[in-house]
């Protein structure tokens, strides 16, 4: 990801400075900036706190003034409030410098792939005490990092998590909280993805409510949450789904329980007036290795006809959305793939030869349900993909990589 451009100039002079914080703190908001995706810091509020949220108009004329990226974009700037770090986009007025959005958000799940994305590197250092997921490259979230503490797996613990949201303050919270890696879940099952993902099935249920009870504790308005939207779509019609179309929860298989536990964080968060962000399959540095590695050892086949259709997202397409919707207060449900959704027939194939493996082998369908389950085989033959004209058009979301057939090459050279 692109480094922000931190050079002071008159009409954009050094923020913290203009604060009035003292040097350290200046030092470390600027090393946040050279990160470019640090959103919030542990910086006190002063006494005299601001209203949470820009006001509507102001907010509006903001998405009206700028169609930067919000990731790369040089005309992202930090700026101080009230001793607050904080993300802001720059609206380009005749003095070169408008409005500016402030919040302060609190990231769960910030070490996972996607939210590696949205955390400063700059938070390095020993392990926080109890963090036993999520938790990779030695990267420990300074703000955003639910339930760090004397019980364990705080992330499921109420006490730990209302203690980290209401030691944080935010005016936002996004819930990325997974533990789907091999060294959380072990080796991936697809047969049993209620066994693989059993404890990332616990963060959606009883993870996403202890953060919603404590978002309503301490009056935080805003609230983010992980969805899925790759393969899942009804099975029904069309090969491509929008936010209208229902999910398909594959009752009766041993995907039913993920599945269900996606559809129910869809339910609670909506209800608290949130927004829900479907992500489709991700990839981007991290994100495929394991089955790039299959593809190479001709481990990942072509089932049937290969027909099912899947939704890709790049990590970084994932991260700017999650920016825009948390700068703009979306509400309800959003689609958060790439442009292009496609049959197994070609994405696969297609992986292979960015990946400089063999083309897969085919296998019947028969002879993969007993090995592989009824999820396999429904993601190959008969999955649906989803549409990106919502987020589009709603958000004003514009992609890096608009396709996996680049976005794989690039990410496989």
């Amino acid at each position: 990801m692109g480094r922000l451009n931190t050079r002071c100039t008159r009409e954009s002079p050094d923020p913290a400075s203009e604060a009035g914080l003292p040097a350290p703190t200046r030092a470390g908001f600027r090393r946040a900036l050279l990160d470019g995706r640090a959103w919030s810091a542990t910086e006190p509020r002063s006494p005299a706190r601001s209203s949470r949220f820009e006001s509507r108009a102001a907010d509006s004329r903001l998405r009206r003034g700028g169609s930067v990226d919000p990731l790369r974009s040089a005309d992202l700037r930090r700026h101080v409030t009230g001793g607050r770090a904080v993300l802001s986009r720059v609206a380009k007025t005749d003095s070169r410098v408008g409005k500016v959005m402030i919040m302060r958000v609190f990231l769960a799940g910030g070490t996972g792939v996607l939210g590696r994305r949205l955390v400063p590197h700059t938070a390095r250092g020993p392990r926080p005490p109890g963090d036993g997921h999520d938790h990779e490259r030695g990267q420990a979230a300074r703000v955003g990092a639910a339930g760090r503490g004397r019980r364990g797996d705080g992330r499921l613990d109420a006490v730990s998590v209302g203690e980290a949201v209401a030691k944080a303050r935010p005016e936002v919270i996004v819930h990325q909280m997974t533990a789907i890696s091999m060294a959380h879940a072990g080796k991936p099952d697809i047969k049993h993805p209620d066994r693989w993902f059993a404890t990332t099935n616990r963060l959606r249920t009883e993870g996403t409510d202890h953060l919603l009870a404590a978002a309503e504790a301490t009056g935080v308005s805003h609230f983010v949450a992980q969805g899925y939207a790759s393969w899942n779509g009804i099975r029904a019609g069309g090969w491509v789904k929008t936010e209208q179309d229902p999910l398909d929860l594959l009752e009766g298989t041993a995907a039913h329980v993920g599945l269900k536990a996606l559809s129910r964080v869809e339910d609670v968060v909506l209800e608290a007036g949130g927004v829900v962000l479907r992500y489709g399959a991700f990839y981007g540095p991290g994100a495929i290795d394991d089955q790039v590695e299959l593809v190479r050892k001709r481990q990942y086949p072509l089932v049937g006809r290969a027909t099912g259709y899947s939704s890709w997202v790049h990590l970084d397409d994932a991260a700017s959305a999650t920016v825009l919707a948390v700068e703009q207060k979306a509400r309800g449900v959003f689609d958060i793939v790439d442009d292009e959704p496609a049959p197994a027939s070609e994405w696969l194939p297609h992986l292979a030869a960015c990946a400089g493996a063999k083309q897969p082998i085919r296998i019947p369908v028969w002879l993969v349900r007993l090995p592989a389950g009824d999820q396999a085989v429904v993601m190959m033959t008969e999955g649906r993909g989803f549409s990106n004209a919502k987020a589009k058009r709603e958000l004003g979301r514009r992609l890096r990589h608009p396709s996996w057939r680049q976005g794989f090459k690039e990410e496989l050279k």
